[in-house]
Formats: C-alpha cells, sequence, structure tokens
C-alpha cells in the first residue's frame, strides 16, 4: 500500500475511533474518554500526543478542526509571542508605552505612514500589543485587531465539545508532568530549562492550540485558572499519598511522587530579609507562597526550571484572556521576592535575564495591571527592596577615605560583572514610566527611603586610586560595569520620575524629595569621614556621586518647570 493511501486509512481509524467514542460518552458520560486518556498519555511521545490532538478534534482531523474553531476567533488583541532575534515594530507615534512592539503582519496592516517609527531586531523576545488600548492607541491598530474588529458568531459547543474535557486534563498532566521532572536532590532554584527537554513535545502542541484563536485560548485560559479543579487534584494526590504510605507493597505513582515532590519543594522555600529594610513600615512584603490554581503553581515551576522559553511562551499566549491576565500577573508578583536569589544561582545568566524580562515587560507595560499590581500586591516594595538585597550582598567599605564606613557596591563581585541586576532595574525603569506608580513610590515614605537607601550604595563606588610607583599595563575591568550599573538603576529610573512632576502635586514632592536628599547627602559625606575644609586626597578619584546627581537633578528640574521667585 503506497504512503499516502496507508495516512489516509491510519487517518480513517483515528476518526472513526474518535467518532464512536465520541458517541459513547453522549449516551452514557465522560469516563471512558477519561481511562482512554490515563491509559494512552505519555507526555514525551509523537503517537500519544497525536491521539490527544485527534481527541482534542472531537471527529475532525487536526487540521479541519483548527481551520473550523479559527473562523470564530473573536479576540481584540493579536497577543502573538517572539522569541530572541526575532524582526518586531515599534511606533512611537502610537505607543503609550515605550516598550511596544507590533508583530511584522500588524504593523503592515495597520496605518503607520509618516509616522515615527522603527524595526528592531528582539534582545529578549516579546508580544504583539496590537489591539490593546492600554499599550498602543487605536489609530495604530490593524483591521484584525481592536474595537472595530468585524464581529463573529459563537463556535458551536460540538466542535468544542471533546476539547473543553481533554484540555483541562492535559493542562494537569502538564503540572504533574513539571513536578515529576524536578530533582529533589538539586536545591530551589538551581535547575535548568534543559530539565524539561523531554516536555518539548507536550509545549510544542500547546503552543499549536494557541494558534487556534480565541475558542481554544478561552477553554485554556479557563483550565489554567480553575481553582476547583486544582484543588481536586491536590486531593487526589494526597489521598494517593496516604494510601501508599499504608500499603509497603504499594507501586509509587505518578501523583504520589509528584505530590512529595511538590511538597517538598515548598517545605524547602527560604525567603530573603525583604520586609528588615522596612522597618515599621505600614506595608510589609507578603512572604508567603500560596497556589490556588494550576497557573499560580505553574508559574512555581516556571521560576524553578529557570523560566524555559516553551514554558514561558505558554504562559504568555493566553494573556488576552483579561481573566487570566488577572490571576496570572499576581501569581507573578507572588514569585517575584525570589527573582534576586534566582539570578545570584544562575550559571547563564545572559539567557536567563533575557526570558525574564520576556515574561515581566509584558505585564509591567501595561498601566492598569501596573499600578493594580504596586496597589494590592506591593509590587514596587519587593522590586526595590529586591534590588537593595542584591546589590546589598555585593557591598565593600568604601575607599574614598582610609576611615570611611559607608558601605557601597563591590563593582568586582561576580553578579555585578555578569549584570544580574538588569531584569531588576529594567522592570523598574518600566514600571516608573507609569505616572501613577512614580507617584507611589514619591508619596510613599518607606519607599523613599528604600531608594535613597539604593542610591547610597552606588554613591562612591569603584574608587579609583592613582598608582604613583607600580607600572599599570591594563585598566582596570570595573570601569564599564559601574557606568552601566549607575546608568540602568539610578539614571534611568530619576529621568522617568522627574518626567512625572509638572503640576501643583509635582512641585511638592519635589521639594520633599530635595528635603530627604539633603539628610541622605549629610550621611554620606559624615560615613566617609569627611568635613567642611577637610583637604581632598588628589590620587582618589571617584565618577559616581547618584546621590548628589538627583538632588541636582530636582533642583534643577525645579527651577525649569516652576520659575521660582528670586530670593
Amino acid at each position: 500500500m503506497a504512503y499516502g493511501h496507508r495516512l489516509k486509512h491510519f487517518r480513517q481509524q483515528k476518526k472513526a475511533f474518535v467518532l464512536g467514542l465520541k458517541a459513547e460518552c453522549v449516551a452514557v458520560g465522560y469516563e471512558q474518554l477519561t481511562k482512554f486518556l490515563d491509559e494512552i498519555f505519555d507526555p514525551t511521545s509523537t503517537e500519544s500526543l497525536e491521539w490527544i490532538r485527534w481527541l482534542i478534534a472531537g471527529g475532525l482531523t487536526p487540521q479541519e478542526f483548527q481551520e473550523t474553531v479559527s473562523k470564530y476567533d473573536e479576540s481584540q488583541k493579536c497577543g502573538f509571542v517572539w522569541h530572541s532575534n526575532f524582526v518586531a515594530y515599534r511606533c512611537r507615534t502610537c505607543g503609550v508605552s515605550p516598550c511596544m512592539s507590533l508583530c511584522a503582519e500588524c504593523f503592515l496592516a495597520g496605518n503607520h505612514e509618516g509616522h515615527d517609527f522603527n524595526m528592531f531586531r528582539s534582545q529578549s523576545g516579546g508580544a504583539c500589543d496590537c489591539g490593546d488600548g492600554m499599550v498602543m492607541q487605536e489609530k495604530g491598530f490593524c483591521p484584525k485587531h481592536g474595537p472595530g474588529k468585524a464581529p463573529v458568531d459563537n463556535c458551536p459547543k460540538d466542535v468544542l465539545s471533546f476539547a473543553s474535557r481533554v484540555i483541562p486534563w492535559v493542562v494537569q498532566s502538564l503540572l504533574l508532568f513539571l513536578r515529576n521532572s524536578r530533582d529533589q536532590s538539586r536545591d530551589n532554584w538551581t535547575s535548568s530549562p534543559s530539565a524539561l527537554a523531554e516536555g518539548d513535545l507536550l509545549m510544542d502542541m500547546f503552543q499549536e492550540l494557541c494558534q487556534h484563536g480565541s475558542p481554544i485560548i478561552n477553554i485554556l485560559s479557563k483550565s489554567m485558572r480553575d481553582e476547583t479543579a486544582y484543588e481536586n487534584l491536590i486531593s487526589k494526590c494526597r489521598d494517593v499519598v496516604e494510601v501508599e504510605n499504608n500499603d509497603e507493597n504499594s507501586r509509587i505513582t505518578t501523583f504520589s511522587r509528584s505530590q512529595m515532590i511538590y511538597e517538598s519543594f515548598i517545605n524547602k522555600l527560604t525567603f530573603p530579609p525583604l520586609n528588615s529594610f522596612l522597618p515599621g513600615s505600614p506595608t510589609q512584603v507578603r512572604l508567603q507562597i500560596e497556589h490556588k490554581t494550576p497557573v499560580d503553581e505553574i508559574v512555581f515551576w516556571t521560576f524553578q526550571y529557570a523560566f524555559p522559553e516553551k514554558l514561558v511562551t505558554l504562559l504568555l499566549s493566553l494573556l488576552p484572556d483579561e481573566g487570566y491576565k488577572d490571576i496570572f500577573s499576581r501569581a507573578f508578583v507572588h514569585h517575584y521576592i525570589f527573582i534576586s536569589d534566582i539570578l545570584q544561582r544562575s550559571e547563564d545568566v545572559d539567557g536567563l535575564t533575557s526570558r525574564i524580562v520576556h515574561m515581566s515587560v509584558q505585564l509591567f507595560s501595561n498601566e492598569i495591571v501596573a499600578a493594580n499590581l504596586v496597589n494590592n500586591e506591593s509590587l514596587l516594595h519587593i522590586m526595590v527592596t529586591s534590588l537593595y538585597c542584591m546589590l546589598e550582598a555585593t557591598s565593600a567599605v568604601c575607599q574614598l577615605n582610609r576611615d570611611a564606613t559607608h558601605l557601597v557596591v563591590d563593582c568586582r563581585n561576580p553578579h555585578i560583572k555578569n549584570h544580574s541586576f538588569w531584569p531588576l532595574v529594567s522592570d523598574f525603569a518600566n514600571l516608573l514610566s507609569h505616572r501613577e506608580v512614580a507617584i507611589t513610590l514619591l508619596t510613599s515614605a518607606e519607599l523613599r527611603r528604600c531608594w535613597f537607601h539604593l542610591l547610597s550604595l552606588m554613591t562612591g563606588m569603584n574608587v579609583n586610586i592613582r598608582e604613583l610607583h607600580t607600572h599599570i599595563e591594563y585598566e582596570i575591568s570595573t570601569y564599564f560595569t559601574s557606568f552601566l550599573l549607575e546608568f540602568e538603576a539610578c539614571s534611568l529610573p530619576q529621568w522617568a520620575l522627574l518626567d512625572h512632576l509638572s503640576d501643583v502635586e509635582g512641585k511638592h514632592l519635589l521639594l520633599a524629595v530635595m528635603k530627604d536628599s539633603i539628610g541622605y547627602i549629610d550621611k554620606f559625606f559624615c560615613d566617609v569621614n569627611y568635613r567642611c575644609g577637610d583637604l581632598i586626597n588628589k590620587d582618589i578619584l571617584c565618577f559616581h556621586s547618584p546621590l548628589l546627581r538627583f538632588w541636582a537633578m530636582c533642583l534643577g528640574h525645579y527651577v525649569k518647570v516652576y520659575r521660582p521667585k528670586p530670593l
């Protein structure tokens, strides 16, 4: 039999079987479907996943199913996710957020004639913002996205009858796979994306499903945030563990092993001392992990496996669903407290930083989402204190004076030289591009205090001491690192903050910030043991004074914008 005939016969067999199973399920219930899934599912098997595709199609071929379902795609947002080195577009005329980006298809289909745009090669990946009014103006939307999109009918229930049952089952199987792939002998945050290599076929199937449009994305996102299904899964796993613990001859099943692995890593969690930097503050960072939905736990494993690219893509592909976006963004922030620890443990900092920012930029570029996370989930407190934790752990005594007690970032530290701080400072600058978030930081006494502590850590770092007796063949390698750190962690946030201060409220905030600055500047000079009138050692030089520079920038901005009358 020729290959084409064999393939046709193979498809007819699968189609006939699924149609028969579907008829049986309609007549007596869906227990047979679940039993069949339990028998054939193997996330590493091409044949097994091919059966899953046919079951989801519910009597159609997988290709016919995609073509049929795509006709009922009612999503107003593109949400197409890409990885590094993808060529995308950014239109500054249409953009509300500086991180706005468009895929080529949406950009070319939209009207951007005469606009200020550029084509760029993405460094850390991204997602298309076409149709999202919080990131770009409606005038830049393509005809397929936005409120002006032509309405479509609802997808017939019969077409999705199997998909709506198989997909939630596969989501739970993904959870079990993530649990059972983790090496219990390793500590938290020490695994790598390669540990999930056997699941590539499963992740590819999820990505295919996301391309079917809103009918399938809705089923996927609903499965990801189903609290009841997650509670039932946890109960089932715990019941199996209890039974097996009472039966010495019992085989350790997928369920029991997965639950033991999950609980062991939860119990091993150690939280960074973020609240120690906010003593007496009414706002304390929540140092507790509580998983209520599948996506909560999937985010946990995303952090554990150092942000595997295909898992990140799956989580981002569902963002067009607003209900999912809310739960996912909160889960991401709840685990964000571990970012600095993950970065410092990583053996592939460059790859990890790109994958982290790929995910975070999609959440923090949306002003409504960002403001909600700041107000309800203490995101700013988590971010500022996490950054302070990382930098403070690398600190050393300032070399400006022999008797100095002032602590500064040690730019020779491997975590600083490897730029492990970049995701945190990038996210921080992204957040401060939103006025509401910037005003929140400036109006909060404890956040201002943390901000000035950060500036203090970088004031007086990387001191240059003139060498008079020994030939120096090569300049020290920390020059670039120190300037990059100050630019990313100080200058960019400072410019972002001042951009929002031009009204009456901004005038009072500027005065309050300048008053605070003077106190920290006085403390700096005291800690480096310098008093007015002391002789300056001309053989010692430091280029980094962000505390003083911030005060000068605030003063200059105040004079330029508010034009105070001369005394």
